[in-house]
């Protein structure tokens, strides 16, 4: 009779070990959301489960802990390595496993697959992650179950370092242009579009997301040289010399604040005599 009542009772908290692993996360973690979105940037979202609806026995999306895996990988240099156990315990200090699922044993978790087998602890959720990237040729693991990334796949991410800071560079050259631009047209009151959005819009037009159009160096080259361009006429107009516009104003809404450029410098002009163009260079 006891003996049934003991299977009786493990049987019911088996239940409700299996039903806590099925409610969905509950929390996110304000870095980890940065650190998925920084993997992105790495180009290795195919390894982030981001739109995942699967149970499982952290408490946020599994997608922030696959990108904090992710980072481990990386951020360890060879012959150091990582192992699924070091990463719950880190886990474990941020309070990311579900309280009732946390130091669950290996046996535990078996037994409660029995009745789930979707049922995994923490641990083997990690390991699962870890063989997985092993599978993608991302990691290699050595004996003890302790993994590190592999030489090609670093070479890989080196690459991708490169070409984000080349990014970088010619989103900086960029900006350097417009800002001076956006420098001559204040003193008329004229605002220009956010940047970013802006350049957003020059990305669209080449039907390719920011960072691509930013690491296309001849895409990049020919909206400096127009930038630049449109930069020494409006500079020519505040000194007085006439030209045209560029036919292509990069949707920029120029033609409208130029002109309000043009009457304040000459309504300057007029009320500040010879004082005038310190008084608009420097309101």
């Amino acid at each position: 009779m006891r003996g049934r009542l003991a299977s009786e009772s493990a049987r019911q908290e088996a239940e409700r070990l299996v039903a806590v692993y099925r409610e969905p996360p509950t929390a996110r973690h304000r870095k980890a959301v940065e650190l998925v979105e920084e993997m992105s940037l790495w180009g290795l979202d195919e390894f982030m489960d981001a739109d995942d609806t699967q149970p499982s026995a952290f408490i946020v999306p599994r997608c922030q802990w696959q990108a904090a895996v992710l980072f481990r990988f990386m951020d360890t240099q060879y012959p150091a390595t990582v192992s699924p156990i070091d990463m719950v315990d880190r886990f474990r200090e941020r309070e990311w496993e579900k309280p009732d699922l946390v130091f669950m044993k290996t046996e535990t978790s078996r037994k409660i697959a029995a009745l789930a087998e979707d049922f995994k602890s923490a641990y083997e959720e990690v390991l699962a992650y870890m063989r997985r990237l092993e599978k993608a040729e991302v990691v290699y693991q050595k004996p003890g179950k302790t993994f590190y990334m592999t030489y090609d796949f670093k070479k890989k991410l080196k690459a991708t370092l490169e070409a984000l800071q080349a990014a970088d560079a010619n989103r900086d050259v960029i900006r350097e242009v417009y800002e001076d631009i956006e420098k001559l047209l204040k003193p008329g009151g004229g605002g220009m579009p956010d940047f970013e959005g802006w350049l957003q819009q020059q990305a669209n037009q080449h039907e390719l997301a920011v960072q691509e159009f930013l690491a296309n160096d001849d895409l990049v080259y020919g909206i400096v040289e127009n930038l630049k361009e449109i930069e020494q006429v409006i500079q020519k107009r505040a000194d007085g010399e006439w030209e045209e516009l560029p036919d292509d104003l990069m949707g920029l809404p120029l033609v409208d604040m130029v002109n309000r450029l043009m009457q304040t410098w000459h309504e300057a002009e007029e009320s500040a005599g010879d004082g005038w163009r310190a008084r608009m260079e420097n309101p």
